[in-house]
């Protein structure tokens, strides 16, 4: 419930704090941002050296380092006297990001204002975000770390809500490590236009009132003089706890606007015209920081995430959100190549240019703008299409920047390039601090299947001719090793002896010739299998068609599924909200509010078709079956229960067809009794539990994934590729909302993809997908931090060096 509320107090100043809400995209394409934010940092600084009363605040790093960019040295000059005079204020927000990035990333992010402030003999002492409704609880800690002492948050509650259940909120954010930082939990940030105080940029998005459309968009000084007042009244009402509000304001009715002397003159105006009661001036975020340290308020202390509701914007983007999470990994990975390597001088400068151009991508595709304003009514124009497009590239550029480090690393490191007679021998090593065991895949090029005889392998063996696990897999041999931190291991295949030479005859039939019409089997209408169990050492699998799964086992025989769920794990649901198109393609998502589907949404499940594969190895049980899935033309269902050690793998595979109302699709999860703890950047935490108040309870962004723990066993699930976990109930009905200590309870789904909002998200989720997700159960995962450094490892990058010499080359 919301906390009691202090008195009536007389609210008579308003701190107006000038910025521009960047968003890279949505009103034009991210070039033209880049250079708007050069540009309007100079009109800034213009504005600020000759009228000594104007302020603006840069609301996030990334436009400064535009302007840096193109600056001479005059213009940095300019701008750094210009700060250091306290009329221009930083923020150590870097952008208005989502909460896909990890805590390095975090870190990196918001340290970037710090160290160039470092520079110039400033400091940061500030934060804004806008727009956004969360960040992570590592946000906590990368700021404090930058010696943050403010967080000033304007929050669009469209789709979204307060925490603490109320706006105009100071309160402590307590860190993980029990540091706090201040948050100033504000309005939304053009709620200084809607007061009439930036003329010829007034809005009437949140407040209703009589005032006419030839008001708003004419005159602002009526309007001025009609809502400020009513507005302080409104504030003091609701037990405002200070005698200031602090409001942003911005030089046009949208985002990505210049900052504007109209706004100075308005408040001047005010002064001599106004209401001599009520004083209002432009702030930076510095001297907002100032009035409440003065006011020593006794602020609330509370402790936890803060989820933002707009997490699931990236999942309109489901398979660049793939990319970006691999991309993740894979710096972490290379990060662990280049200690290993012991690089020289030159290397080093390479992979600190590597680090900051991936770092950028990274940034620019967490930031919170999906696509352009238009993306839901008008998919088709050029403007939404190549803003969408810039946004996907910044993944797949990072990912791609991360293969070609990961090559050079590599080889450095010693490894084989491909070469015709490659001996096929490899090195493995574990380059964290854990313990790590776990298949690993040791991949070789296709033309060497027939080449050395790869195709038919006699076995697998290390360095002391001991025998290995060996599976023949698409992508080349998969074993699996238990390894100490930093330790190696040699292994080689031993190849089949060639076949006997053969000869092409001219007269010969074609490749084609005799292969079997696949008709009748893609026709085939019933389920084609007659065993109904995967089992290893480690655990059972049941499963009964078209129900899917009916029963996970671990190796003592209890059950890793809660057996009061509705639907089996693994189960694909669709949800459609149908509307007649184009008319109502935007109306009827506006009209959802907090619910990300209408009230006559459509759900379907998926059901297990046929069986499309069994196979039985030396490293797992593999099953592969096709599912009968709503919303998807093909999907395929992947599951391999490991022998080596308590292990499923679990991959969705599908195409789904591209609708343009309103759409979910969930994959149902396994949830066994027990306290769930989630994966996230500032660490391992229980939902509702460890959660700020009247924030979002319904779904989480996660990193590694999730567990559940309960006396002394417990149950980890990685999730690789995507990031939402919808915890409890998809039905639409009231949101739910966090109070501590109140953990969910119901179901768990991995919310794989959703356009349901009106604007900035995707709205074509067509295409070819994979989604993959791993399982694990045992000794390791008998605590929540235990359990999450299994989830964290599952799908992290070993060392694997292709080592074989080429035929003729020394053994």
């Amino acid at each position: 419930m919301p906390e009691a509320r202090p008195g009536p107090r007389r609210v008579r100043r308003i701190l107006l704090i000038h910025h521009t809400h960047t968003d890279v995209g949505y009103t034009a394409p991210p070039g033209v941002v880049a250079a708007w934010q050069s540009d309007w940092l100079r009109a800034a600084i213009s504005l600020a050296e000759s009228r000594p009363a104007f302020r603006w605040t840069c609301e996030g790093f990334w436009g400064v380092e535009r302007f840096l960019e193109r600056a001479d040295a005059a213009w940095r000059d300019r701008f750094v006297k210009q700060v250091r005079a306290g009329r221009i204020g930083l923020s150590a927000s870097w952008l208005n990001l989502t909460e896909l990035p990890d805590q390095t990333l975090l870190d990196e992010l918001c340290g970037r204002a710090a160290r160039w402030a470092a520079t110039q003999g400033l400091t940061v002492s500030c934060a804004m975000s806008a727009d956004i409704n969360g960040h992570s609880w590592g946000t906590a800690t990368a700021l404090l770390d930058q010696g943050v002492r403010l967080l000033f948050t304007c929050i669009h509650s469209h789709h979204g809500l307060p925490p603490l259940f109320r706006r105009h909120q100071p309160f402590w954010w307590e860190a993980p490590d029990g540091r706090r930082l201040l948050v100033y939990n504000g309005e939304h940030y053009h709620l200084g236009n809607e007061l009439g105080l930036a003329p010829g940029a007034l809005s009437s998005y949140l407040i209703k009132d009589e005032c006419r459309a030839e008001e708003i968009f004419g005159d602002a000084w009526p309007v001025a003089l009609r809502r400020i007042p009513r507005y302080l009244e409104a504030l003091e009402a609701a037990g405002h706890p200070l005698a200031f509000a602090p409001l942003m304001i911005s030089g046009l009715r949208t985002d990505n606007s210049p900052p504007s002397a109209a706004v100075l003159e308005q408040v001047e105006r005010w002064a001599r015209e106004g209401d001599p009661a009520i004083a209002i001036r432009l702030a930076t975020l510095e001297e907002v920081l100032a009035e409440l340290e003065a006011a020593r308020g006794d602020w609330p202390v509370h402790r936890g995430d803060w989820p933002d509701w707009w997490s699931d914007g990236a999942a309109s983007r489901p398979a660049a959100v793939r990319q970006f999470r691999q991309a993740l990994r894979e710096r972490r990975f290379c990060r662990q190549l280049a200690d290993r390597a012991a690089l020289p001088a030159p290397e080093l400068d390479r992979q600190q240019a590597w680090e900051e151009e991936l770092e950028t991508r990274l940034g620019l595709f967490a930031e919170h703008t999906f696509s352009h304003a238009a993306s839901l009514s008008q998919p088709w124009h050029t403007g939404v299409q190549r803003i969408a497009a810039a946004k996907e590239a910044q993944a797949a550029l990072a990912l791609d920047a991360c293969a070609r480090r990961v090559a050079e690393l590599r080889q450095l490191l010693g490894e084989a390039l491909p070469a015709p007679g490659l001996a096929p021998r490899w090195r493995v090593e574990n380059l964290g601090g854990e313990p790590w065991a776990g298949p690993v895949l040791l991949p070789v090029q296709w033309h060497e299947l027939h080449e050395l005889g790869l195709d038919r392998p006699q076995g697998l063996e290390d360095a002391t001719g001991a025998e290995r696990p060996c599976q023949r897999v698409p992508e080349g041999f998969l074993s699996w090793v238990r390894l100490a931190p930093r330790e190696g291991l040699e292994l080689r295949l031993r190849p089949a002896p060639p076949e006997p030479p053969g000869s092409l005859r001219p007269d010969g039939g074609w490749p084609a010739d005799g292969v079997a019409d696949l008709a009748a089997h893609a026709a085939a209408p019933t389920w084609q299998g007659r065993e109904n169990v995967l089992a290893t050492a480690w655990g059972r699998l049941d499963w009964r068609p078209p129900q899917g799964v009916v029963s996970l086992l671990d190796e003592e025989g209890r059950s890793l599924i809660e057996e009061r769920d509705p639907r089996p794990p693994f189960t694909l649901v669709h949800e459609l909200t149908p509307c007649r198109l184009p008319e109502e393609a935007c109306a009827s998502r506006a009209v959802m509010g907090r619910n990300r589907k209408g009230e006559a949404v459509e759900r379907a499940e998926s059901r297990w078709r046929r069986l499309l594969r069994r196979e039985s190895g030396a490293v797992c049980e593999e099953l592969e079956v096709e599912l009968a899935a709503p919303g998807c033309p093909w999907a395929v269902l992947l599951l391999r229960l490991h022998h080596s050690h308590p292990r499923l793998d679990v991959e969705l595979r599908l195409h789904k067809e591209s609708r343009w109302e309103a759409e979910n699709l969930f994959l149902s999860l396994p949830r066994p009794a027990g306290v769930l703890w989630v994966d996230k950047a500032g660490g391992p935490l229980r939902p509702g539990i460890d959660q700020l108040p009247g924030t979002l309870l319904d779904y989480t962004s996660v990193q590694a994934g999730y567990a559940l723990v309960a006396e002394g066993r417990g149950l980890a699930v990685a999730m690789p590729d995507q990031h939402l976990l919808q915890m409890g109930p998809l039905a639409h009905g009231p949101r739910r909302l966090a109070e501590p200590p109140a953990p969910p309870a119901g179901p768990l789904f991995a919310w794989l993809m959703t356009n349901y909002w009106e604007t900035n998200f995707a709205a074509e989720l067509g295409g070819f997908h994979a989604f993959r997700f791993s399982l694990h159960w045992g000794r390791a995962c008998a605590d929540a931090a235990s359990a999450l450094v299994v989830a964290r490892q599952a799908w992290e990058d070993m060392l694997v060096l292709r080592t074989g010499d080429t035929q003729g080359g020394d053994a």
